[in-house]
């Protein structure tokens, strides 16, 4: 048995190879050093030839958590995704002065003129880091040793996040 740094306990076999790779909460809570780590400490086998892999799967959990899909209104994380940005757009640009918007849990009524500018500025955000992710993916795929594997750094080159008041 394994209790994580979350608290959360896993049992050796959810250190299998496969089930290393397909456990996203794992892969979101540790690096790949310290997963070998623990790994190799625990007398598990090897698992190196799922390094690029994993890595790859944790750049991705990494793009699609709050800490590159959010952005900051009155102090508070929000993400709006794809479809709502399409789907505030619309309202936007459909002649209305005011519209209703949905942040959370709070429903605010804001200058239609506003929320276009704001969804084409999350927009130019959700691209940026679409792209920092493909570089991402491109340059880990290229690494070719561990401990280039070990070091790489996929949280970093991400566009600052948009801050609004």
């Amino acid at each position: 048995m394994f209790i994580s740094k979350s608290n959360k306990v896993y049992q050796w076999a959810d250190f299998s190879s496969t089930r290393i790779l397909n456990n996203d909460s794992l892969l979101s809570e540790y690096s790949l050093k310290e997963l070998d780590n623990i790994y190799k400490s625990n007398r598990l086998g090897n698992f190196e030839f799922l390094y690029k892999d994993i890595l790859l799967k944790q750049a991705l959990l990494y793009d699609q958590s709050d800490n590159v899909n959010s952005f900051i209104y009155k102090g508070n994380k929000y993400w709006l995704d794809k479809q709502q940005r399409s789907c505030m757009r619309t309202v936007a640009e459909s002649g209305l002065e005011y519209i209703e918007v949905v942040m959370g849990t709070e429903v605010l009524t804001l200058p239609a003129e506003f929320v276009r500018q704001f969804i084409l500025q999350l927009e130019a955000y959700a691209y940026k880091c679409f792209v920092t992710t493909a570089k991402h993916q491109q340059r880990i795929a290229a690494l070719e040793t561990l401990e280039d594997l070990y070091n790489y750094d996929y949280t970093s080159e991400y566009p600052e996040k948009i801050v609004l008041e």
